[in-house]
């Protein structure tokens, strides 16, 4: 009787072994076949990429080819950009100030004048080379005055501004964004006979300032 219950609880011990050697061999074969899917998708993958691969080589041998043959058809073609100068001023105007008509307003208190751009005696910018600038103009009339002015370039107006109140200081200001040529002048006038007598603004409130913003292409 004690034989056969050990052999009984051999057999036991048997089988669930056998058991577990079954599930296992079950494991290895999922993760074989799962293995064998990454494997055929890796092989696909590198199919895809040695396709993309030639493709990229025939759009870079006609690229060249391209590049090749402009450059033996045109071989003075050249894209320039200008020297990119350092550009900016900043200027005000000392002391309260009375205007004529038409007059161009000295912003003679110079104080950054980046590439010498700026003639404060005149009130006159002068572009030292060709791209977009912005222009900036501050004014502060003095109580119960008013005056109205333009942004000039070359004798054109491109920009206008106004300050006025009729019974405090008043506040204007305006910008300015333009392509300029080189040489091309930028100065700010009284338009016309819009403004008040004797005087009328507040000087060290009142500033023009520009800077270069980007040099343009040739």
């Amino acid at each position: 009787s004690d034989g056969n219950d050990k052999l009984l609880e051999r057999m036991n011990a048997l089988e669930t072994l056998m058991l577990d050697l079954s599930n296992d061999n079950a494991m290895l074969k999922e993760k074989v076949s799962s293995l064998e899917t990454e494997n055929k998708e890796f092989k696909n993958t590198i199919s895809f990429l040695k396709k993309d691969n030639e493709k990229f080589k025939k759009i870079a041998n006609v690229y060249y080819s391209d590049v090749k043959h402009e450059n033996e058809t045109f071989p003075n073609k050249r894209i320039t950009i200008p020297n990119p100068t350092n550009v900016a001023f900043l200027a005000k105007v000392r002391g309260y100030i009375g205007l004529k008509d038409s007059e161009v307003i000295k912003f003679n208190d110079v104080n950054l004048n980046l590439a010498n751009s700026f003639d404060g005696n005149l009130g006159v910018f002068q572009s030292p080379t060709t791209g977009f600038y912005v222009f900036i103009v501050n004014f502060l009339s003095l109580q119960s005055k008013y005056i109205e002015a333009q942004m000039i370039r070359n004798g054109i107006s491109i920009q206008d501004v106004y300050a006025g109140d009729e019974t405090h200081f008043g506040f204007g200001s305006n910008i300015a964004i333009v392509e300029l040529e080189k040489g091309d002048r930028v100065w700010v006038k009284v338009d016309r006979g819009f403004h008040d007598t004797g005087s009328i603004l507040d000087g060290p409130y009142c500033a023009f300032a520009g800077f270069l913003l980007y040099p343009s292409l040739e």
